[in-house]
């Protein structure tokens, strides 16, 4: 029961930081940063309880006592951050999807225009974005007037495409 407490205290304390500094000042790189505030409050977490374990008391539950339990407090924490951290970056931009479900709805019991909703839909609004996003995130960079892929990107798209393989899902959309 430590395990879980303590695992999920940690991923709240750091849920509430990313909140607090997206209040104050939103990044530019916000995967990284997330992955700083996330893994610097699972190393500052695992010191204080470490530290304090024989007198930590949450919720009527002890801090842990053994290694083995920081170890499992430390991969349940980083599972969830990782999977916040794919969740946040679905979410921290509107889809294509999302954005046409959001114009019909504006449009009321009438319905939006099919016109209408073709031209809302152009590349200032679902590509654009996307390709900064790219950029920012220096994924991409952009040589001359040419978008040239950086070599971090080229092991996630090895990684992608094993998947797809694996899965028998065909290469395109």
């Amino acid at each position: 029961m430590s395990v879980l407490v303590y695992s999920l205290g940690l991923v709240f304390i750091a849920f509430l930081m990313h909140l607090f500094l997206w209040k104050i000042y939103l990044p530019r790189n916000q995967t990284t940063v997330l992955m700083y505030i996330f893994f610097g409050t699972l190393i500052t977490g695992v010191i204080v309880l470490w530290k304090f374990s024989t007198s930590l008391t949450v919720f009527g539950v002890s801090a842990p006592q053994a290694v083995w339990e920081y170890l499992q407090i430390s991969f349940l924490f980083v599972s969830l951050t990782l999977s916040y951290i794919s969740t946040y970056s679905a979410i921290a931009a509107d889809s294509p999807s999302l954005v046409m479900i959001m114009n019909i709805t504006k449009a009321g019991v009438d319905g939006l225009d099919r016109e209408k909703l073709f031209a809302a839909m152009t590349d200032d609004l679902l590509v654009k974005p996307r390709i900064r996003d790219l950029v920012n995130a220096r994924m991409v960079y952009l040589d001359g007037d040419k978008y040239k892929i950086a070599a971090k990107s080229i092991l996630l798209i090895r990684i992608l495409i094993l998947y797809r393989k694996l899965l028998g899902i065909p290469k395109g959309g």
